[in-house]
């Protein structure tokens, strides 16, 4: 009779399901973040609502806050937008673009269309401007927290919508102009709200701002090797011959130090182009004469330290010789044991009293 041989069998499990069931159209409403202003300040000048900072951007679904702009540190509102294309360019488009108004009969040969973007779409199109410059995350993106909410029901004239009460709550004394000040007001902001997950915004929001660091310092770490490679400009030419740009930063590069509060490191690079800027009758470099004087500026500055070096030496020995004579001045003071009548020095006094007065300790004799 056999022995019957257990076998194991191997466990089942339920296979997995690829397909992701989530499904968001492309006309559902997204919110996208932008922690950081990237806009130069002449252009915030000449366009009135770039003034308060933040990303411009050729999105025609961003129209809230101004065409295509991102305001710092707020969700910005992604809604169906039309990219104008000329009718005749169209083609079989015209049938889903709506056309413009013509202003006169001219125009009317020179019309638009606008060819709708959705939602979903103007996503893409945001996320693909965020990774082109460097490949790196620029700190663009959506908020999936707010996915699908209205405009209405964020912002309102009472002030009570889901993002007026937030956004109340984290910059409610203004927002901080460093990227490390507007984390800590999006980390610390105490909202209860049952409207919108709370923690997942500020989740979202800061692993956008991280992001913006990181391509932020990258960005600044480029300018900085610019400086150290960049030739000093002479008379007019303020452009160095191996940097391109040499001894400043870029309007960028200007706004990011700040946002990321980072030294300067161009002023002593300023000054030494100034100092050979005024060399404007030797392009080449400066003159033998004007070595010579540097040099002789130089031996004059050396000298003058040395003079003030051996002055304090010189005091400092006189000091030292004062204090060795007056110790040889000093009249050694003698003592004279009370007991025994020896003559000691004074410093002796204890130890002779101790161990060695002839008549405090007698020498003691066996027989």
């Amino acid at each position: 009779m056999s022995a019957v041989l257990e076998q194991v069998k191997p466990k089942v499990y339920d296979s997995v399901d690829y397909f992701d069931h989530r499904t968001v159209g492309a006309n559902v409403v997204r919110w996208v973040f932008n922690p950081l202003d990237l806009i130069d300040p002449q252009r915030k000048a000449e366009i009135e609502w770039l003034a308060v900072g933040g990303e411009e951007t050729s999105c025609p679904c961003l129209q809230r806050y101004g065409r295509g702009f991102m305001p710092r540190g707020l969700a910005s509102i992604l809604e169906l937008g039309g990219e104008p294309i000329p009718m005749r360019h169209l083609g079989d488009l015209q049938s889903v673009a709506w056309a413009g108004f013509p202003l006169n009969d001219h125009a009317v040969a020179n019309k638009f269309g606008f060819v709708p973007v959705y939602p979903g779409d103007g996503l893409k199109i945001l996320r693909r401007y965020a990774l082109n410059d460097g490949g790196m995350r620029k700190g663009i993106d959506e908020i999936e927290a707010l996915r699908g909410k209205e405009w209405a029901e964020c912002h309102n004239p009472e002030g009570t919508g889901i993002l007026d009460v937030l956004e109340q709550a984290m910059f409610g004394d203004g927002m901080e102009k460093t990227l490390a000040g507007l984390e800590n007001q999006i980390k610390h902001a105490k909202v209860s709200d049952n409207r919108i997950d709370v923690g997942k915004y500020k989740s979202e929001a800061l692993n956008m701002c991280n992001d913006a660091r990181n391509w932020a310092t990258r960005k600044i770490s480029w300018e900085h090797s610019l400086l150290k490679v960049g030739s000093v400009a002479i008379g007019n030419d303020a452009v160095g011959a191996t940097g391109g740009w040499a001894y400043g930063y870029s309007p960028i590069g200007e706004l990011l130090l700040t946002q990321l509060d980072i030294p300067r490191q161009d002023q002593p690079l300023q000054e030494m182009a100034k100092m050979f800027g005024n060399q404007q009758s030797q392009p080449q470099g400066l003159s033998a004469a004007d070595m010579d004087l540097v040099e002789r500026r130089m031996m004059e500055q050396m000298e003058s330290r040395l003079t003030l070096a051996r002055e304090a030496d010189a005091k400092r020995i006189a000091e030292l010789e004062a204090k060795l004579g007056e110790t040889n001045e000093t009249e050694v003071k003698m003592y004279t044991c009370e007991h025994c009548n020896e003559e000691m020095k004074l410093t002796a006094k204890g130890f002779h009293i101790g161990r060695h007065c002839k008549v405090l300790h007698p020498i003691e004799t066996t027989e």
